[in-house]
Parts: structure tokens; sequence; C-alpha cells
């Protein structure tokens, strides 16, 4: 701020002094310049309206928005660390105050700390204190020692090496994490080993977002042992699921538990070669517990049910960018997501997991799902569901996925059964096989589903080389693309058994059938399904465009 002008501008100049030049050259005064903490934007105060209000403007003096408008003095206006808040002093309540506003001058504040202020009193926010990291091994021998020692808000920084350890956080918050979780080498030399004795990590005393657990290898998990419920209304979830047993003692999570309502940040970690004998091999939540899991590598893990992750009991966790590559269960050898779980699954990669059913993603009883932007691909299941399985009243919304390579019995892509609701929009399901039906959709049971602008391409089955239907069905079949998938009958769209459908404004082309119905096979198709199927575009499928069964 100089005056060398005849009134006061703000100048700014290179760290050594050079290149000097005025930002706001006009004929009022400013003051008190003050940079945003991302360096974008600059704070100050201006008479141009008879009296000193606060200004923001960018770093070339444009893009002016005035603040505050009144008839006193607003002064001394400073960032909070954040950028969200500015704090300033001002007399516009007959005396000087200091006041607090967010950053687009909303939400004004006075705050009355009983501090005798004038307008060349000087403010400031104070950081926040930053605690001392704790060093394992330097510190500590052992992680668990260094939890134990650690208070709220706490960083542990784990040095590489191999901690045979079983670890509890204990309800404490604070940061665990490698030299440098962003670093491979790094997270690939700081190893957590279970020792085949339990579950490696252990969140279960409702743990906030505050933990963290970044940048470890965590192997050789063997779960968390449950008991069965000796007392009536007393839950063990672990001995709840489609894969359910009637062992007594059960175990779950190898690699992390996560329950009883916790929700850490789970990040940047490789979870890989855990085997436990129930659910989980890598991951078990539980408990309306709803983490944040994202850029995690979770490899080579084996469980009844969910190879990788096992979710249950009204458990919500926000899945993101995983990578979910070749573990193996009976049924969801991805994922198990189970007993009305609700997760987000947004931008992972499921591929080359196994099960009888359900080997990339199993959904199961009564549980709503949203599945985003993934790519499923090269996952083997035996029975149904070689990408994605849901079944038994649930709720799944699967939008903008890459679902490709699967192979099952039935449903090589997508398999859907008892009662469920499902909408199944803008993916891309191609080159997915089925031995039986439905190598991209099997569509089995009495379900409400939607079926709607998807790329439906060079998938293979018996019946059904796209799109398998059975049975008295509410599926709705619009703006999809059927081109070059393969069947003995019905290789775009096969369906039978008094089916119930809707079919408008679809494209077929390119599909071969060995028997008939190139681009669909229907069977007894009621007066009204003959009439849409005249909305449909048919192009050069063979033997022949449609078919019609007796």
């Amino acid at each position: 701020m100089s005056p060398r002008d005849g009134d006061d501008d703000i100048y700014m100049m290179d760290i050594d002094g050079h290149n000097q030049r005025v930002i706001t050259k006009n004929d009022v005064s400013e003051a008190g310049p003050n940079w945003s903490p991302d360096g974008s934007k600059i704070l100050y105060v201006s008479d141009q309206d008879g009296d000193f209000e606060i200004y923001v403007m960018d770093t070339k003096g444009e893009n002016i928005q005035q603040l505050t408008d009144n008839d006193r003095k607003d002064w001394w206006p400073v960032w909070s660390p954040g950028g969200d808040r500015i704090a300033f002093i001002s007399n516009r309540e007959g005396r000087y105050a200091l006041y607090l506003m967010s950053s687009d001058g909303s939400d004004v504040q006075p705050i009355d700390a009983g501090l005798s202020l004038d307008m060349n009193s000087g403010i400031d926010w104070m950081p926040m204190p930053v605690s001392a990291a704790i060093h394992v091994p330097e510190d500590y021998a052992t992680i668990q020692e260094a939890i134990d020692s650690s208070e709220e808000g706490d960083e542990i920084i784990v040095a590489p090496g191999t901690y045979q350890e079983n670890i509890n956080f204990n309800g404490v918050n604070i940061t665990l994490r490698s030299w440098d979780p962003e670093d491979p080498d790094i997270v690939n030399a700081t190893i957590l080993d279970g020792g085949g004795s339990g579950s490696v990590i252990t969140f279960q005393n409702g743990e906030t977002i505050k933990a963290h657990v970044l940048g470890f290898t965590i192997t050789n998990g063997s779960g968390t042992e449950y008991q069965q419920a000796s007392e009536e209304g007393e839950i063990q979830t672990c001995r709840r699921g489609v894969f359910d047993t009637q062992d007594t003692i059960r175990h779950c999570g190898g690699g992390i538990v996560v329950e009883n309502r916790s929700w850490p940040l789970i990040e940047n970690n490789v979870i890989i070669d855990n085997q436990v004998t129930h659910g989980g091999g890598a991951i078990y939540i539980a408990s309306g517990s709803y983490p944040i899991i994202r850029n995690n590598t979770l490899r080579d893990n084996r469980a009844l049910g969910g190879g990788a992750l096992y979710i249950v009991d009204g458990s919500a966790p926000t899945l993101g960018g995983n990578f979910v590559e070749g573990n193996q269960a009976e049924t969801g050898g991805g994922m198990l997501i189970d007993w009305g779980a609700a997760p987000t699954i947004k931008g992972n990669t499921v591929t080359n997991n196994s099960a009888q059913s359900g080997a990339g993603v199993m959904i199961f009883n009564h549980s709503t799902v949203t599945v985003l932007d993934n790519i499923i691909t090269d996952n083997l299941s035996q029975a149904g569901g070689g990408g994605l399985f849901a079944g038994a009243n649930v709720l799944v919304t699967v939008i903008g996925n890459e679902i490709t390579h699967n192979q099952a019995g039935f449903g090589g892509g997508i398999f859907i059964e008892i009662e469920s609701t499902l909408i199944i929009e803008d993916n891309l399901i191609s080159q997915n096989k089925a031995g039986m039906e439905g190598g991209g959709i099997d569509v089995s049971g009495a379900i409400a589903t939607e079926i709607r602008d998807n790329q439906i391409t060079q998938n293979e089955a018996q019946f059904g080389g796209g799109v398998h239907i059975l049975g008295n069905n509410q599926v709705r079949v619009e703006l999809n693309h059927f081109t070059g998938n393969r069947a003995t009958s019905g290789a775009g769209l096969y369906g039978q058994a008094a089916i119930n459908a809707s079919l408008t404004d679809n494209y077929f082309k390119d599909n071969i059938a060995e028997d008939v119905g190139g681009g669909i096979w229907l069977k007894t198709p009621d007066p009204e399904l003959v009439e849409q199927i005249g909305t449909n575009t048919f192009t050069d499928n063979q033997p022949d465009e449609y078919y019609f069964s007796e």
C-alpha cells in the first residue's frame, strides 16, 4: 500500500522488489490488503462509497466484489486458514468490535470477547496446533503400544518393515500411516502381518472419520472370532447372510473389521492374502458402520462370503477408486452386500474374482446399493451373476459402468432374481458369456427392472445373448443398442413364460441366432407387446429380425 500517486493504493511487486505495479489505481483510498490462503484473491478495504467497506479482488485487481455495506467503518479484514471465513473490525454498532462473516460476505456475526478495540487494532487467526508425530519403531517398538499411548488427533508414522501385530484403535481417532502412503514402494515395504491369529486392524468402538489408516500392506489376517448368540435378541452379525452356516464360532474380517457405527478412512493400502472361514476376507463392515474405503488394492483374499468385502446390517460405506482383484468366495467373490446394507460403489475396478454365485459383486437381502462408474470385468461365477448378482428384495441402481468379459451359468454380466428392483442405465455390457441364459443380463422371477440406454454388445448365451427375461416381470427395455450378440435362440433378447414387459425404441443390429430370433425371441406375447415391437429398429439380424413362439 502506498500514497505515491496521491491516494492510498495497493501495489504488488516480486519478492526481490522488482516489477512494482499498482493494482487499485483510482481516486479513492484502499488499505489492509490480505492474501487468501490459496493465493488467488486479495481482501482489502476502500472508501469509494464514502466510508470504508470490505472488498475482494483477484490478483490482477479485477473481478472486484463488495462484501460489506453499511454507514460505519469496516476495517482490517483477514482470511481464516481455510479461506471460508473472514474476521474484521467494525464500529457499525457504535463501538469497535470483532466480527466474523462467510467468504462471500454473508452470515455476519459479532464476536463479543470483551476486547477493547479501535481502528488501529490488529487481528489475525491463530493456526491450529499441530500434534507431534509418534514414530514406530523409534518412539515405540510396536504399533499397538503407540496407539495405546496416543491422544485424539495424534499421528503415528510407521517406518518400513514387517510388524506382526493385531491392531485395535480402541476408540481413539488418530492417523496411522506409513512414511509415504502414495509411494507404492513404501506401501509394499510397510507390512502389517496378522500372523494368522485374528483381524489385522479393528475399528469397533465408534471411531470417526478422524481415524485414518493410510499406506500399508495388510496381510495374513484370519478374522475376528464371533460366537453364536446365547441370549434371545442378541445379534452376532458374522453369522448372518446368504452363506449362513450352523457353526457356533465364526470368523469375519481377515484384514480389517469395522463395526458398531464406526466410520474411519481407509486409504491407499494393499490388503492381500487374508483368509476367513466366514465373511470378508479383506474387510468386514457391520452394525451400521459407514467408513470411507478409497484407493486401496484388495487382492487374493478368501472367504465363504465376500472374498474381499462383506458389508451387512445397515452399514453404508463409500467405496471409491479401489482395485478388487483375484478374490475368492462361495458367494460374492469380490463383494457381498447383505442384510439391509446401503453402500455407494463408485469408480472401482472389480476384476478376476471368482465365486459360485456373484463373482464380482453380490447384492442380497433388502440391500439398497448404488453402483456407479465402475469397471467390472473378467469375473467368473459357476452359477448366476458373473459381474453382478442382485436378489431377494434389493433396490439397486446400476449406472455408467463397464461390465465386460464376465462369465456365469446364468447372467454373464448381470443376474437378477426374487422380487428385486433395478435401474440399469447407460452402461456398456459387452462380451459377457452365460452357459445357459442371459449373456449380458438375465432377469428371472417377479421383478421391477428398467433396462435403459445401454450398449449391449457381443454377449453370448444359449438363450438371450444380450438379455434373457423369464417370468411375469415388470421389465421396461428401452433405448438400448443390441449389437453383435450371439445365441441359439433370441440373440438380442429372449423372453419366455408369460413375459410382461415393455420393449420400445431399441436398436437391434447384427445379432445372430443359430436357430431363430436373431433380434428378438418372444413366447406368446400379448397384442400390446406385439405392437410395441414396431417402435424398435432392426438391421441385419440373422436368421430373422424377430420371432414369436406359440
